[in-house]
């Protein structure tokens, strides 16, 4: 279930709680990129960032013409955790799979995913639409579904 407060989205499941900043022309249908803070049932926090590969290709084109991460030919983006389809469902479900593939309340591989607040950034900022002023990830770990 996808609640909104007016400044923050969140999505509740039995597993965790995944809150996601709303941003200007971002709808939870049709998002394609998010930063989110997952709480788990013990209380604490993890954080991911959600991007399709279409936000990552747009990322590399700008980054090819602008001179940035050596012209578009690499991304880099800690906790990144890439979704197929749009939409905060399509990030729950990854999450969720994520917790349930380790049979716990954590992620499977807790040593790498999701495991550090508070650590770092993407290379890039924002898809180049204005809509949003940097592509920050608080976590470590790269999960590529």
């Amino acid at each position: 279930m996808i609640s909104f407060d007016g400044t923050f989205y969140t999505i509740a499941d039995p597993l965790f709680e995944m809150t996601i900043p709303a941003w200007e022309g971002y709808e939870p249908d049709t998002a394609d990129q998010a930063d989110a803070t997952i709480t788990f049932p013990d209380g604490s926090r993890r954080y991911a960032t959600f991007m399709t590969l279409h936000v990552i290709q747009k990322l590399m084109d700008k980054n090819a013409r602008t001179g940035e991460s050596l012209g578009g030919r690499y991304f880099w983006c800690s906790d990144l955790i890439i979704i197929r389809d749009v939409g905060f469902e399509e990030m729950a479900a990854a999450i969720r799979d994520l917790i349930e593939s380790g049979g716990s309340s954590r992620p499977a591989a807790s040593s790498t995913l999701l495991t550090m607040p508070w650590s770092g950034e993407c290379s890039a900022s924002g898809a180049g639409d204005g809509n949003r002023t940097s592509a920050v990830s608080l976590g470590t770990a790269s999960i590529t579904a």
